[in-house]
């Protein structure tokens, strides 16, 4: 390799890098403002999950609201650090995907996802939460086996 090919490649080595290091600033600089997000997010869905019990038996667009709020929160999380949002996002996705009114048993399956979610952000839990969102998480698998 010549000189001058010795130093371009250097160069656009080093311009990657700069880009990736700018990149992750980014995402880090993200990371505050999700939170922020996360919370007026879950501000918006506490106040569907009130609709949806003022709503019995005909909750349907409450909980279809609860659904989008839960499918962002699935999406985002891991992207800013905050993989346990993003997998109790998930469970809740998956208990709602179908639609439909919640019944009073459902609708405390919703509320322990959506204090789970308040909890996590509350503290700032990034990451899988180690031990204790393994247990935050098998919580809501039981609370979600006993509703059925």
């Amino acid at each position: 390799m010549t000189t001058q090919a010795s130093a371009l490649s250097a160069t656009a080595e080093s311009e990657q890098e700069n880009a990736v290091a700018a990149a992750e600033a980014a995402i880090a600089a993200l990371a505050k403002t999700y939170i922020v997000w996360v919370r007026d997010d879950l501000t918006v869905a506490r106040a569907a999950f009130v609709k949806a019990g003022e709503a019995l038996p005909d909750n349907s667009e409450a909980v279809a609201e609860i659904f989008g709020i839960s499918h962002n929160v699935k999406g985002q999380g891991g992207s800013f650090g905050f993989q346990l949002m993003t997998n109790i996002g998930a469970s809740l996705c998956d208990y709602i995907r179908d639609g439909g009114p919640a019944s009073d048993a459902k609708l405390k399956v919703i509320e322990a996802h959506l204090t789970a979610l308040e909890f996590v952000i509350d503290r700032e839990i990034k990451g899988d939460g180690g031990e204790v969102g393994e247990a935050l998480l098998d919580k809501l698998k039981g609370y979600i086996d006993n509703a059925a």
